[in-house]
């Protein structure tokens, strides 16, 4: 390169030219980072400074890094912790140091590795957490098996799903500065554990399914703040109140909270480092207020990658520094030489081109053709620190009512702007979210065709008055007729869109997830992910069929056919073949129907399968000397009588009002739609016929169906 000039701007940037290589602009940051290979793997997890000012460094590699003044050396651990490396770091003493892995706990003390792992009681291997309280207590956080207090190598108390805890997954494990346990989950809510071992769990809605709790953290002044993959929270000691980023667009998980008791707060996220001002913050939660600015730092700031580890912590060194762990190695930060851009941009409108059906090119000053499509405005901020992360909000006088939402984007369309005066206004900032509030602006008129005067609106206006009067009176009986049907439709189809949802998307992820973990598992057993994927696949198929039962049953007309109930059954029992309890339960027939019946076939089959396969599905045959379902078939004066009877758990009283709702499960034990009895209920009256339910707590339960003949 060849340098023909150096100059610097009023924000700071550094600009050189040359007559080779272009404009290059230089920018001093705050960031360093630290990779291989000065650490073993970039993919890290946890940095943890020990008490004589030494980094431990847990990655993704089968050993730890230790790094002292900024010379790193690596220790290999003996036990195998199968490639997914080391997810937290307690150091209890100079020569005592606990691990967290996905292989169990690992205790290295004087250079011995003592592994707690299931095989010596633990609930589970897949460790994320570990942490040590003022009373000496060990707190060990894991995956699937809950979280664990632990105490000279004894087991005290494990708190899982259904004792103490509402979720097996733990995210998050924080003493608090009256001896509370703060606990994060994974969509089982924040559980507080009391030193008397009482919990309350604390939940951000009253289903925090898919809601992640990754950390929490107490600052000086006592506040709680809880990242959530859903963004930052702060806990006011009875609830859990979301916090809204200004204009965050781009971070889609939160990880961690880190105050750098200078008056800043860090949030780590999976799209960069957000530094939000306590100051502010403060005030704005005082006014109720939870829209909060904040400046982001990514890899156009010096982070040699921009997604942080939600895995376990970020950490404020002694130094002042914060150490952030991130896949493309360990991201430093410097809050001391952190400089702010206070410079105010000034605001542009570059260019306005309109697109008129004459091709009549715009003169400022002359209005618009009328005919004019589109509208295209441009304008930008002269702001380069960071010119990605410039913001901008407009409007146009005279249809705009307020101001746009903050875009970065320099450019907007209008299409089809009626006749009138307007005045587009644009407002921006620098990458520091300082604002030009004065802006630039530009001002149009647009000519309008002779149908769009106020006389052609008249006429249609009082010809539109006696056209609407007559359909009025038409209208208004149809109205009355569907606003009973629409009102039962609105409830469902709420309900529907919900639950639909949920159960689409579940087994979605699960699917991506182990699809995930099978290609970071290079030595794992192919076979189990593919088993675990078919059994989402089957789910996800088993949803998919009901719902297109109950689309088929409301909108196909009954299609009526001599029935013969024997092949009838059998046809029902081969599609339950592949259920689990099917080989366990004896199937009890009788068939008193001598009369000719016709119906609808699919419909019958559907109210059968669902039945039947509940029946199946909720039984406890390990609970029965002789499991059974008894199917009986009698002639009735007008049709026939289906009754199904099980001596399965029943039902509780409470529930049998319930059952036939949609989506409703009076049971946890399997995972179905929840929309079996509310088709079959559905199926029955669209063929005039009756379902009854009789069913007694450890007893069994009696489903009896009604259906009228239907003859060809």
């Amino acid at each position: 390169m060849r340098i023909t000039k150096i100059a610097n701007d009023l924000e700071g940037n550094l600009w050189i030219t040359s007559n080779r290589s272009g404009l290059v602009r230089l920018k001093e940051t705050n960031i360093t980072n630290i990779q291989i290979p000065t650490i073993s793997s970039n993919r890290v997890n946890i940095v943890h400074e020990t008490k004589d000012r030494r980094l431990y460094v847990g990655t993704d590699a089968n050993q730890l890094d230790i790094c002292e003044n900024n010379k790193c050396q690596t220790i290999l651990l003996k036990t195998s912790i199968g490639g997914n490396g080391i997810r937290d770091i307690f150091e209890e003493s100079k020569n005592s140091l606990w691990l967290a892995t996905y292989s169990g706990i690992i205790h290295i003390q004087e250079g011995k590795e003592i592994v707690y792992s299931m095989a010596e009681g633990m609930p589970a291997n897949d460790f994320r957490t570990v942490t040590k309280d003022r009373q000496g207590n060990f707190w060990f956080g894991s995956r699937s098996g809950g979280l664990v207090k632990f105490k000279d190598g004894n087991i005290l108390r494990v708190y899982q799903q259904g004792s103490g805890l509402e979720s097996n997954y733990i995210l998050a494990v924080t003493e608090m500065q009256n001896g509370d346990i703060y606990v994060g989950t994974h969509s089982g809510g924040m559980t507080i554990i009391s030193p008397n071992g009482e919990t309350k769990t604390h939940h951000l809605r009253k289903d925090d399914a898919g809601i992640l709790f990754f950390n929490i953290d107490q600052d000086k002044q006592g506040k709680v703040w809880v990242m959530a993959n859903i963004g930052p929270i702060q806990f006011t000691g009875d609830s859990l109140r979301p916090i809204l980023l200004h204009g965050d667009k781009k971070s889609k998980t939160y990880f961690d909270w880190i105050d750098d008791e200078v008056g800043s707060a860090w949030i780590t996220t999976s799209s960069g480092v957000l530094q939000v001002n306590k100051k502010t913050l403060a005030e704005l939660l005082e006014q109720k207020k939870d829209d909060i600015p904040f400046q982001l730092l990514d890899d156009k700031d010096g982070m040699n990658n921009r997604e942080c580890t939600g895995a376990t912590r970020s950490i404020r060194t002694t130094s002042g520094k914060i150490y952030i762990p991130t896949l493309g190695g360990i991201c430093v930060i410097d809050p001391a030489r952190r400089k702010e851009n206070n410079v105010i941009p000034t605001i542009r409108i570059s260019h306005f081109v309109t697109d008129t059906i004459e091709n009549n090119p715009f003169t400022l000053g002359k209005p618009v053709a009328a005919g004019t499509i589109r509208y295209s405005f441009q304008f930008s901020a002269l702001s380069f620190s960071a010119p990605e992360r410039n913001g901008f909000r407009y409007q146009l006088v005279g249809l705009d009512k307020d101001w746009s939402p903050i875009v970065s984007d320099g450019e907007v369309e209008y299409t089809n702007l009626p006749p009138g005066d307007y005045t587009f206004k644009v407002i921006g900032s620098n990458d520091n979210n300082k604002w030009n509030q004065k802006g630039a602006s530009l001002s149009f008129s647009v000519e309008p065709f002779f149908y769009q005067t106020v006389w052609f609106y008249l006429v249609l206006v009082l010809l539109s008055i006696g056209l609407l009067y007559a359909l009025y009176k038409w209208r208004i009986s149809i109205v009355r007729q569907q606003n009973d049907a629409l009102k039962k439709v609105n409830v469902e189809l709420d309900r529907f869109v919900y639950s639909a949802s949920h159960d689409l998307r579940s087994p979605l992820s699960s699917i991506l997830g182990l699809i995930n973990v099978a290609r970071q598992d290079a030595s794992g057993d192919k076979m189990a992910y593919m088993n675990m994927i078919e059994k989402s696949v089957l789910k996800l198929d088993s949803f998919i069929s009901d719902i297109i039962d109950f689309s088929r049953n409301a909108r196909l007309e009954i299609v009526t056919e001599q029935i013969d109930f024997n092949t009838l059954l059998k046809d029902v029992f081969d599609d339950l073949l592949f259920l689990e309890n099917y080989k366990k339960i004896e199937r009890i027939i009788s068939i008193h129907s001598t009369k000719i019946f016709h119906g609808d076939k699919k419909r019958l089959r559907v109210i059968l399968s669902n039945i039947l396969a509940n029946a199946i599905k909720h039984h406890y045959p390990e609970q029965r000397d002789k499991p059974s379902i008894e199917i009986e078939i009698v002639d009735t004066i007008n049709g026939i009588l289906i009754r199904i009877k099980d001596n399965g758990p029943g039902i509780e009283q409470k529930y049998l009002k319930d059952i036939f709702k949609m989506f409703f499960r009076a049971t946890s034990r399997t995972s179905g739609s929840g929309l079996g009895l509310y088709i079959v209920q559905e199926t029955v009256v669209k063929l005039n016929g009756t379902i009854d339910v009789v069913s007694k707590l450890g007893e069994g339960t009696t489903f009896t169906v009604k259906i009228p003949n239907v003859l060809p």
